[in-house]
This record gives C-alpha cells, structure tokens and sequence, in this order.
C-alpha cells in the first residue's frame, strides 16, 4: 500500500483511511490499488472491529478526471476496493465531503453507512460521456434509495446535496466536517452486536415489484438520450431487483465496457473537450474581459442535470428562501445570479441585494423577464438567456444586446461554464435548439406520407420521433453516401441526416446561429445524438458538401420545399 496515498491509522478499535491524493483526491490506478490495500489490511485487522474512510482537507474524492475517463481510467477500475467491501464482516462508514462524483461515489455506496458533511455534492456525471457506472452503482443505489431517485441520478447525472441525500435516506446523517469525534462515535455505534454488519449488495431491494413499472415511466418520459449508456444504466437496475447479484452486478460490467468503445461514447467526449472553445467565440464574449466572479448563485427549486456547484463558498444553490437572509462575503469581484424561472419574490430579493457590477441572468420566457423587470429599481446588470437541449438543457444562450456593457457576457460566461452549463452566443430571439426542432418539424410533415423512401412507422408524425430514428442512441450519421443497392432504411438514415445538416445550415444563413460548431453542441450535448464525428456539421464537411447537396435537391423534387438545400449550402455544395 502506498502511504503517501493512503494513510492507515487507528483510534482504539476504529481504522482510520485518509486519502491523500493530488486534486481533491482524484480517482487514478494508484489511488484505487492503495485503497484496496488499505481495505485488505483492515480486514486482516485483528484490533480493528470499524473502519471510516474520508479524504484529506475536506475532499472525499471528485472521482476521476473526466478528461481521462473511459480512456487512461475506467470507471470499473473502482470495483478493485468495492470487491473487498462487499466480502467484509466489519463495518466500514465512509465520511463524504466536498464533490463526490462517479467511481468516489460508488466506493461510498459500498460501503457498510455513509455520513456526509454539509458541503457535500454527489453524483453520477458518466452519463454525460455516454458511460453508465461501472462499480456497483446500479446495484446498490437502488438497494439504498427510491428507485425513482435513483434513475434519475444515474441516468441524468444529477447532483444532490447533503440534505437531499439525508433526506432519502442516502446518508445517515450530515455532520460537522471539523467534529470527527462525533464521527468516531458513530463508528463505534457500528461495532455495537445488535448493529447487523451486512454488504449493501445483501440488502432488500426498495420496491421490487414495482420496478418494471418505474423503469417504464422513467423511459417514456426521458426526452434526451446519451447513446447506450442511458439504456444500459435501465438494463442494469432492473436485473438488480430480478438477478441474482453476481449476475447482475457482471452485467453492469459488460455493458460498460461495452459502451466505453461505442461510438456515442467518442462522440460526447469529444464534444466535452470541444465546448471550452464555444464559450468564448462571440466577439462579445472575449474572456479577456472577464471579471473576477466572487460567487455563482442559482436561484432555482433543483439544479439541472448536467449542472454542479463545486464545493467551497464561491457557489450555492438557494431555492425557496423569499426573501434572502444573507449574501456570500466578497472576495474583490463581482457576485453572478441565475435565476432559473424565477418566482417574482426571488426576482424581488435579488434585485434589492445585488450591487451595481453585479451579473444577473434570468432564465425564462421573454414576457416574464419583460414584467419582472418592469418598475424595478435595480442597479445590477441584467441579461436574459435561452436554454435548450432535451431533459438536461443545459445549453445556456444569453441573448446579445448593443447596451450590454464589455464586461457583462464575459463574466456571466465564465460563472456558467463554471457549474457545468454549455454556452452558446445569439440574439436570436428563441432557443437554438427549438429554432432547430421548428426545422425538423416541417421535414417531418412532409415526409409522413413518404412511403418506403421514408417509413412513417420510423419517421411519424411528431418532431420528437426525428430525434429518435434509432431507439437506443437517436440519428444516425452514417460513415458514408449508401450505395444504389443499400436499403430503404439505409437511405431514410442519409436523407435525414442530410435534413439536420440542412436545418443548422438555414440557421446560420438567417444568423440565427454563430458558428456551425453551435449546432453540432445543441444536437450532441442537447439531445444526446449518435454523433461519432461530433454532429451533423462536422459530419457534413466529412461525407462531402455535394453528396449532401446532391441528396437535399432530389428530396426537393420528391418532396417539396422543407427539403430546399440552404443557400450555405448551395454556395459551398452545388455543382
């Protein structure tokens, strides 16, 4: 065992684990095999009847980097120290502070209890890379909490606080992160005879004979889909309640290595590394700019999926407090807000306490941004902003203005980026994304009678069915032009393929779009598609602008005006 990862002391009967890794404990091979030693000895432990496993300075552990997940780390990797968990007879409390995502959490779900300090955040973010969990998780959530909650957090990768995990019974308790007597005398309760130290996995599943049930509902009213993963994670919780675990927990295993080589996986990933670059590409955007941002607070009921507010004083989540009690204390920049559909009291708070450089962005629709700021007196600097995408919709597009002062967009910018949300510029005055559906629509419409060139049993009639041509992972963007000889299906895939492209690009003729990277953002990130060479734009400029050209002028001819190449296309496409 490494000591300088992991450091293993005692206090009478109780072992304490410390992990000490570099970035708030970041999940690596070094870290999960130190752990794993670490367990093995306290195992073998004769003086030892309890265990707490925490992380140095107030950090459990972050999880992996997600730059590195699914390709120099696996999530499945962090089954090494779980395996041992689950064959232990002494109990192990885990100690969870700070952001505790993905591969840490699952290490904590394994464990005997869990205790959490009040700046705790956990949560599942793989599914944002297209990767279900792959150490337990699907196994022992559902074990631990409803299954509804459950779902949620793993297939929409939401992030729950310290109380939202009291509260369901995902913690034990929320306690000082300073007062580890306190957590010492809660472990010494676990040695206690009467306390049954039984493995999470052994544990009564919550609601077994409603799960097919939670599972269906669940499904049908997800309107965003990461590729694989998102079926997978349904697969695995399912054979949790009807499996036997070994099987069940083998399965997760399968599935996600399978879904760390599938091309959805690749696709989101690149996105994710791609995104940084669209948050500075409006001119008024320059991050050069930006200011000094002393604290993010989001003014909303939850956090949307996809967004987290890293641990410190520098962000907060306040939902319904009418009006606010306190601000967080400044450190020399400016405060930014983000009202998340606000009520017109929260609106009402936040005016009175936000100061002249303050940032307030309003999430909501125009009318409601229009009366909420009629008759206010407020000093603040005040931005409206769309958000689009499927269920997470966390594609953040403030509306650009002439009046905003040079320092605005920048800053509010860089607080956006900073809790997860995916920024894009326009002044369009709808959602990129619903811009993009209204296109989708009328190819649709036109192509409900289409007969065997376009099955309507694929196509139908709602715009929703465009995005789900395939049922597990959306559009599909085929590698090339089918052959005179491919299938009906072949060809219904590369007409609508061609269809997307067509509909970003009428989108950036009317500049309703910036740049087509914005596009590909919206149906990658937004709606979750099958992207394998990032989105409909990119995929584009690969196949060859005349073959797409090509297609769209003799769809025209079949079936009228929704399949009229754009002028962007028929200037770089047409022959």
């Amino acid at each position: 065992m490494s000591e300088s990862l992991i450091r293993y002391s005692c206090d009478g009967e109780i072992a304490l684990l410390m992990m000490v890794a570099p970035e708030q404990n970041t999940l690596s091979e070094d870290l999960i095999e130190a752990l794993h030693d670490a367990l093995v000895r306290f195992e073998m432990d004769n003086t030892c009847r309890a265990a707490i496993l925490y992380g140095a300075e107030g950090v459990f552990s972050k999880g992996a980097d997600p730059r590195q997940l699914g390709s120099l780390y696996n999530s499945d990797a962090a089954r090494l120290p779980v395996d041992v968990l689950n064959r232990l007879d002494k109990p192990v409390l885990a100690l969870m502070s700070g952001p505790v995502y993905g591969g840490a959490l699952e290490i904590a779900l394994a464990c005997h209890e869990r205790l959490a300090t009040a700046d705790a955040t956990l949560s599942f973010p793989e599914i944002h890379l297209g990767l279900p969990p792959g150490a337990g998780a699907t196994q022992h959530l559902p074990r631990l909490i409803d299954t509804a909650m459950a779902l949620s957090m793993l297939t929409d990768g939401i992030a729950i606080n310290a109380q939202q995990a009291l509260e369901s019974e995902l913690v034990s308790a929320v306690v000082n992160r300073d007062d580890m007597p306190e957590v010492l005398q809660f472990a010494r309760t676990l040695t206690n005879a009467a306390y049954p130290t039984r493995p999470v996995w052994t544990r009564d599943f919550r609601n077994p004979s409603q799960i097919r049930n939670v599972i269906a509902a669940h499904r049908d009213g997800t309107e965003m889909r990461s590729g694989e993963g998102f079926e997978a994670i349904l697969a695995c919780v399912e054979a949790a309640a009807t499996m036997a675990y070994r099987d069940a927990y083998q399965l997760e295993l399968d599935a996600y290595q399978g879904c760390e080589v599938s091309p959805v996986r690749v696709a989101l990933n690149n996105l994710k590394m791609c995104r940084t670059g669209a948050q500075w590409r409006s001119p008024a955007a320059n991050k050069d700019l930006a200011l000094s941002v002393d604290c993010v607070t989001v003014v909303a009921q939850s956090l949307r999926p996809g967004v987290a507010l890293p641990s410190g004083d520098r962000a907060r989540l306040v939902a319904g407090l009418h009006p606010f009690t306190s601000v967080t204390a400044r450190f020399g920049g400016v405060a930014v807000f983000i009202l998340d559909y606000p009520e017109p009291a929260s609106v009402m708070s936040v005016a009175r306490m936000a100061g002249p450089s303050d940032v307030i962005a309003y999430i909501g629709s125009a009318d409601d941004f229009t009366r909420a700021l009629a008759g206010l007196d407020t000093a603040a600097r005040w931005v409206f902003v769309h958000t689009c995408g499927g269920r997470p919709k966390t594609i953040f597009q403030p509306v650009l203005r002439d009046d905003l002062e040079a320092d605005v967009l920048p800053t509010l910018v860089k607080a956006a980026r900073s809790i997860g949300f995916v920024v894009i510029h326009s002044d369009a005055a709808a959602p990129l994304g619903q811009l993009l559906l209204d296109e989708c629509r009328m190819v649709t419409k036109a192509t409900e009678n289409a007969g065997e060139f376009v099955s309507t049993a694929s196509v139908g009639q709602h715009f929703e069915d465009f995005f789900k041509i395939d049922d597990r992972t959306g559009i599909f963007l085929p590698e090339s032009e089918p052959a005179s000889s491919a299938s009906a299906v072949e060809k219904k895939q590369f007409l609508l393929a061609c269809a997307l492209t067509n509909a970003g690009c009428h989108l950036l003729d009317r500049k309703q779009a910036l740049h087509p990277e914005d596009i590909d953002l919206v149906t990658g990130l937004g709606y979750g598609f099958a992207v394998p060479f990032y989105g409909p734009m990119l995929w584009a400029l690969k196949i060859g602008l005349p073959k797409i050209f090509a297609c769209l002028a003799e769809a025209e001819k079949r079936f009228g005006e929704p399949f009229k190449p754009a002028e962007l296309l028929r200037r770089h496409g047409g022959v």
